[in-house]
């Protein structure tokens, strides 16, 4: 969090409790409480994302370079997007190499409805978000990480 200028550098984290949360297909979620040795140093809650504890997903996830790439559009490619995103908070490295993310928590936002639909004040924000990529970027990116 320090290196993401989430945390001032004179600021330690002395306690943490981990809540999981999500499915994670190939990564465990965690909402994460976090005291710092300076009282609202940062964020009181944040999202960890990390590697799954299950070996066949985390297997899948690492042939996939799924960590890294998740690692990669949080710190290249989100900060060109003007669409409404978690602030990325840091990367967790392991053994060397990024395995995680540190991002906002996002606990006060309301999940969208896949089988009830959106209203016209969402779909208009899901429109608008989408226009601002496509306008920044020049193309869109989809999960697969190709452009359209």
């Amino acid at each position: 969090m320090h290196g993401a200028g989430a945390l001032p550098t004179d600021a330690e984290v002395t306690d943490l409790t981990l809540e999981p949360i999500g499915t994670g297909q190939m990564a465990d979620t965690f909402r994460v409480s976090v005291q710092y040795s300076a009282h609202d140093a940062g964020p009181a809650t944040l999202i960890a994302k990390l590697p799954a504890a299950d070996e066949e997903s985390a297997s899948a996830a690492r042939t996939n370079m799924s960590y890294e790439r998740e690692c990669r559009f949080y710190t290249g490619v989100a900060p060109t997007l003007a669409v409404p995103l978690p602030r990325f908070l840091g990367i967790v490295e392991i053994d060397g190499e990024p395995q995680g993310l540190l991002l906002e928590d996002l606990a006060h936002a309301t999940q969208g409805d896949q089988v009830t639909g959106a209203d016209d004040n969402r779909l208009d924000l899901a429109r608008r978000s989408l226009a601002a990529s496509k306008s920044r970027t020049g193309t869109i990116v989809t999960s697969a990480g190709s452009g359209g």
